[in-house]
């Protein structure tokens, strides 16, 4: 019997982080991982408050949150060489719909600066796991490995609001196995037909 479920079984929750819990957990997490890292995206809006670029989107500029994106360039390079350094691999996995959230929009435009510093990431199209997302009715997660697993909860607008923190070794397997199988069937963001014509 599958233990994966989302959100998890609160008898596997071993802590449930607030954002900057769960921030500086991620941080440690980043900094001691030897292999691999899957952060899946099921969501197809969010809020960032805080987010320069997001702040700017929200507000209806999109010129200026473009401008914003290309200069947290930096933050990207920072943010890739945690993993470099130890010779991991961070995988997003992103799930979209058609047809394409604004949201969404303003964030394939971040994916293609990041994409261009070397993260590995994928997007998938809803339909192309639609039976994945039928039996774990998928949400938010990123996985360290086999060891550890941040499972993200939000409002229904999309504010992030805590993060429950798993460990469960058959949690673990099966999340490995899950996350591998979304990357299979996924396109690279690269090669993805997706019309980025909107940030030009």
């Amino acid at each position: 019997m599958s233990r994966l479920k989302f959100p998890p079984r609160p008898d596997l929750v071993t802590a449930r982080l607030s954002p900057d819990g769960f921030r500086r957990e991620f941080r440690n997490a980043s900094r001691s991982v030897t292999g691999r890292v899957y952060k899946l995206e099921r969501r197809q809006t969010f809020q960032e408050p805080g987010n320069p670029s997001w702040e700017a989107f929200a507000a209806g500029d999109m010129r200026r949150a473009l401008e914003l994106i290309e200069e947290d360039r930096a933050t990207q390079r920072d943010f890739k060489k945690i993993f470099d350094d130890r010779d991991a691999h961070f995988y997003r996995l992103r799930v979209i719909e058609d047809p394409l959230s604004s949201y969404l929009k303003w964030e394939l435009a971040h994916f293609r600066l990041n994409a261009e510093e070397g993260e590995k990431i994928f997007i998938v199209n809803q339909a192309m796991i639609a039976d994945l997302d039928l039996r774990y009715r998928l949400d938010d997660y990123t996985i360290f490995d086999r060891s550890l697993a941040f499972f993200l909860n939000y409002s229904d607008d999309g504010l992030f609001l805590h993060a429950d923190m798993v460990s469960d070794p058959a949690v673990m397997s099966e999340l490995v196995a899950l996350s591998e199988e979304v990357l299979a069937r996924s396109i690279r963001f690269e090669d993805y037909p997706v019309d980025l014509s909107f940030s030009e």
